[in-house]
């Protein structure tokens, strides 16, 4: 058996946050309070440098969640890569799973 590589941890806790969400979303429904999922791509900070990536502009990212927030979205995806992601996911999520692998 391969070894894991370093995205499979990184990639286990992206999916504990959205079911998170999700089930946020759900307990909350009806109490006022919304819940939005937001899931950027790689965002020009820190946590980048040195990484070979296409990375969004911080300022992108946050204008498009805030505009999700503001036209009733439950989900953002923030930049050009995770909205073409997510396209993609949404249709088939197999395939986006391919498509990581490389």
């Amino acid at each position: 058996m391969a070894p894991v590589g370093p995205m499979a941890g990184y990639s286990a806790s992206k999916a504990a946050v959205h079911s998170m969400t999700q089930a946020l979303r759900a307990e909350l429904r009806g109490t006022g309070i919304t819940v939005v999922g937001a899931y950027p791509g790689g965002i020009g900070t820190d946590m980048l440098a040195g990484v070979d990536a296409d990375r969004a502009a911080p300022e992108v990212v946050a204008a498009r969640i805030l505009d999700g927030v503001a036209d009733g979205d439950s989900v953002v995806w923030p930049d050009d890569a995770s909205a073409g992601a997510g396209s993609v996911y949404l249709a088939d999520p197999v395939r986006l799973e391919e498509m990581l692998a490389g």
